[in-house]
């Protein structure tokens, strides 16, 4: 009997029934209870991605062939107390919200739990496992219960986090069993454990790396109960962290730029989440220019002037000219994220504009003048578009596009809240999810190819970045959702697929989705991996997942000392950025908080807030160094999009800030480049080229990225810093794998790349 993606809208009874033949309901939705007790399926069995909404009774059913229960999500209760399982079974990346009981269970062959997230009590008190037991990289919110559980075969507990207390009083373990790289955030009791097979702590028992909180059982067994040991914190008396300035000359060089949110009074969502920018240089004459993304009114007279989005020409003094009128660049749509690339490899750099409505693709005719190509090439998504960016998921050589969109949003039918009696903007609750849109480039055409790559879930998406997180030559993407799971999209060839749960960074260390807004990747412990920072929402941290090198990401929040930063503000932009060329990856973060009378509520909360600059002390954790760098960073604002780039081509990293109904923030860095500085400039074909760079002693890894921050693209070049060395190793990867390698190149300039061709 088969069923595939059916609805089951009043539950489903399959008591005491037998199956002779196989059963697959696959990407099922049971509304309502799963009552399948006593029941016999005598051959394979498949339930893969299937949603029970409600309790789901399983107890004393007899599984006589291969069972899967992969990716399936059970939001309820769930019971499979003495249960058989003949053949091998599978709950890779299953989802257990409630209870999941599988008391006096018994597996004859191979089970695993791979992935698997358990948000309440996990009872696998007396199971017996006769094969192997595969618990790797799952996830116990609440209490697990093993007591007296038996494994006859090997155990694996590999890299997991048990949140609540682990519980193996008496279990027996007849060969190996390993817990290399586990957490245990609590109580870890092992009193009564027996190994028929030697056990050695060194080999079998460890605690995940770079974790500050975490506990391990330090195992003794002459002794009836274990004790823990607790993971020393690393050394922080590291001195580094170069006082520089960072100086707002945002009027002196000429830009006017201010936002326009259209507040009109009526509380429209989209007024409160700002505007975007973008570093790139139209004309090639090795200055970076400015783009501006503006707002406009939503409902009712546009004003006058009508607001327009503003392209800045940057004339190589420090200064910048308005040339919108003359490049064709201005746009009066209501404007959100932009992202820049030469999407169709003539040699200069087009740029999308993301919108509350059609986004936008300009075309770069040449010289700086932009054409508005979008109803010729495509990529006009109509829905509240965000953050985008430019990527080769293919390998073909083309620029491929994603854009991020947030929710349905409709002005003609506003929803009004408030808050303590106060009018205010909404909750996203309130605003149902939709999907994002990835565009193929065939031929400088692009074909939305959303649903056929996988591109299938709804998110509330604000950030997007690209990198090639588990180094197998393709690029990955990974998107911030707010108030809803983020997604982790590990790029198969022929499909993506979304693996946060099983890979880590979709949750937190607590297991709970987070308000994502920003989002970057970067290798801020300089070894040689993609790892990736969130910024949140208040009374969240901002989040930094570590990249263990196997395909696993770890909340590393607290050990990287940016939990106590974090709680109070609502960040936004984020930057990865060296600000003081000392090698390795500082952050800065944007942050403003959405509602604008949240101090009338919450006293303790404000708008404007004041931004952050992060200093990263040699890749054992960070500490705010905002109030050394000037009086820049102590103005507070309602900061949004925010990018990096050498814009006066002095060295050293600046910043740009966008500020919501209000004139952005050119941060100049004032003496960044006392130290010694590597800027690679590459070809304008080599998206997510790989380059590391060697000096002193230390190695950094960049890829070239587009993406990334929020709703902003930065500086295109890829900035080393180098410490007091004078000369670096260059090894460049390029996106067709060739691997080109430079010696003795000298510090302190800007280095001009082009693949050479057989």
């Amino acid at each position: 009997m088969r069923f595939a993606r059916a609805h089951f809208q009043q539950g489903i009874s399959l008591l005491e029934t037998r199956f002779g033949g196989g059963f697959s309901c696959r990407d099922c939705r049971v509304v309502g209870t799963a009552n399948c007790k006593r029941t016999v399926f005598a051959d394979e069995v498949d339930f893969s991605a299937t949603q029970f909404s409600g309790a789901a009774f399983f107890q004393q059913t007899d599984f006589g062939g291969e069972t899967t229960f992969e990716r399936t999500q059970f939001e309820d209760a769930t019971y499979f107390d003495q249960t058989e399982f003949a053949r091998s079974t599978s709950f890779q990346d299953a989802f257990f919200a409630d209870l999941a009981s599988f008391k006096g269970a018994a597996w004859q062959s191979t089970v695993s739990f791979a992935g698997a997230r358990f948000g309440e009590d996990a009872l696998f008190a007396q199971s017996r496992f006769a094969g192997a037991a595969v618990f790797t990289a799952a996830y116990f919110r609440s209490a697990a219960h093993f007591e007296r559980a038996d494994f006859s075969a090997t155990a694996s507990f590999r890299r997991i986090v048990f949140a609540g207390p682990a519980r193996f009083g008496d279990a027996h373990f007849r060969t190996s069993a390993f817990f290399v790289d586990s957490r245990f955030k609590q109580e870890a009791a092992f009193a009564g454990v027996t190994f028929a097979q030697p056990f050695r702590p060194d080999a079998h028992f460890s605690v995940a790396p770079d974790l500050a909180d975490v506990t391990a059982p330090s195992i003794d067994l002459t002794k009836p109960e274990a004790k823990a040991r607790s993971v020393p914190l690393p050394d922080t008396t590291d001195p580094s962290c170069n006082p520089i300035q960072l100086v707002d000359i945002t009027q002196a060089a000429g830009i006017d730029f201010k936002h326009y949110n259209g507040f009109s009074g009526e509380y429209y969502y989209v007024e409160t989440f700002g505007s975007g920018a973008a570093f790139l240089d139209v004309d090639g004459d090795g200055w970076l220019d400015l783009y501006l993304v503006n707002g406009a009114p939503l409902i009712g007279e546009r004003p006058d002037p009508i607001p327009t989005n503003r392209l800045y020409h940057n004339i190589g003094t420090g200064r910048f000219a308005d040339v919108t009128a003359a490049s064709g660049a201005g746009h009066t749509g209501y404007g959100m994220g932009c992202a820049a690339a030469d999407y169709d490899g003539d040699g200069d750099v087009d740029l999308y504009v993301t919108n509350v409505g059609p986004n936008l693709l300009l075309r770069n005719e040449g010289g700086g003048r932009f054409a508005d190509a979008t109803a010729a090439v495509g990529g006009a998504d109509a829905r509240w578009g965000t953050s985008c960016g430019f990527l080769d998921y293919d390998l073909d050589g083309d620029l491929d596009l994603y854009a991020t969109n947030y929710v349905e949003f409709d002005p003609q039918n506003n929803i009004v809240c408030a808050e303590g009696g106060i009018r205010s903007y909404c909750e996203p609750k309130f605003y149902e999810p939709v999907g994002d849109v990835l565009y193929r480039n065939e031929d400088g055409q692009f074909r939305d190819v959303t649903l056929e790559m996988g591109i299938i879930h709804k998110g509330r998406g604000l950030g997007v970045a690209f990198a090639d997180y588990d180094l197998d030559g393709d690029t990955d993407v990974y998107v911030a959702n707010d108030g809803t799971m983020n997604f982790l999209y590990q790029n198969q060839g022929n499909h993506f697929a979304e693996v946060g749960l099983y890979a880590g960074g979709r949750y937190n260390e607590d297991g709970l989705a987070e308000a994502g807004m920003g989002v970057e990747f970067g290798d801020w412990d300089n070894d040689g991996l993609q790892d990736i920072f969130v910024t949140n929402f208040a009374q969240e941290t901002n989040t930094l997942y570590g990249n263990d090198g196997q395909g696993q990401f770890y909340d590393i929040t607290q050990r990287a000392g940016l939990a106590e930063y974090s709680y109070k503000p609502l960040g936004f932009g984020t930057n990865f950025f060296d600000y003081d060329n000392d090698g390795d990856l500082d952050l800065f973060v944007a942050n403003g908080h959405v509602m604008d009378k949240i101090t009338q509520v919450h006293p303790d909360h404000a708008y404007p807030q004041p931004n952050q600059v992060l200093c990263n002390q040699r890749g054992s954790r960070f500490v705010d160094v905002s109030a050394r760098l000037g009086s820049a960073l102590a103005v507070a604002a309602v900061s949004r999009a925010s990018a990096t780039a050498d814009y006066d081509n002095d060295g050293d990293l600046d910043l740009l800030v966008t500020n919501v109904a209000a004139v952005p923030n050119l941060l100049r860095n004032d003496g960044g480049n006392r130290q010694h500085w590597l800027t690679i400039q590459l070809g304008n074909t080599a998206q997510h080229a790989r380059v590391a760079v060697t000096a002193g002693g230390q190695r950094q890894v960049k890829e070239r990225q587009s993406g990334g921050s929020y709703l902003a693209s930065s500086d295109p070049r890829l900035h080393f810093g180098l410490g007091e060395a004078t000369e670096a190793t260059v090894e460049i990867r390029w996106p067709d794998g060739t691997l080109q390698t430079m010696e003795g190149v000298a510090a302190n300039q800007i280095l001009h790349i082009i693949q050479s061709k057989p």
